[in-house]
């Protein structure tokens, strides 16, 4: 009930008082009652409240409420679904890839096998050039792949800057290893013969 009266307070202010800032903080309040209440209730919320950040451009307010509500917060899924959203806030809105890569730590370090969070390092840490960050997402990725021919691409990158760029043989070594053990036995041993 508490959060209708909310969502009508914001309406009113965006459109009977064109005050989009009252309507944001409104929207904002209306949000954080009801974060904590599942995907399905609050993602309606979040979205109409992201349009406002778009046409007031107040994208450090969004993120501190965001934060606010996730921080000693003990929803993991939430923790990962609000983290997310910061983290995609900093990367297209803020232009901040550290920051950026930052959050989407905070969303491995709540639901650590979020095939989206590390994706998105990866590309970050690619367009960074952070080879010994990067080397670590890309098997982690190929771990958690089920993909096979996925699963050694992202292992061959992996051992390439080992080699290249790192100038880690050992680990390249290891690496090289891991995508012998994905290819099948009898391919092996054709290559024997």
């Amino acid at each position: 009930r508490r959060v209708e009266l909310l969502r009508e307070i914001a309406r009113l202010h965006a459109e009977r008082g064109r005050n989009l800032k009252q309507a944001f903080w409104a929207l904002t309040r209306a949000w954080t009652e009801e974060a904590g209440q599942g995907l399905e209730r609050e993602e309606v919320l979040y979205y109409d409240l992201q349009e406002l950040a778009i046409q007031l451009e107040c994208w450090p307010d969004l993120i501190a409420s965001l934060e606010k509500v996730v921080d000693g917060s003990y929803d993991q899924d939430l923790v990962a679904r609000v983290q997310g959203r910061i983290a995609d806030i900093q990367d297209q809105w803020l232009k901040d890839p550290g920051a950026s890569i930052a959050s989407w730590r905070k969303v491995i370090a709540a639901r650590e096998e979020d095939a989206a969070a590390w994706k998105a390092l990866e590309r970050l840490l690619a367009a960074q050039d952070r080879p010994a960050e990067l080397v670590v997402v890309l098997e982690r990725r190929a771990a958690l792949s089920q993909d096979v021919p996925e699963q050694k691409a992202l292992l061959y990158r992996a051992a390439d800057l080992h080699e290249r760029v790192l100038g880690d043989r050992d680990q390249a070594l290891r690496v090289w290893r891991d995508i012998l053990a994905l290819v099948p036995r009898q391919n092996l041993l054709r290559f024997e013969l």
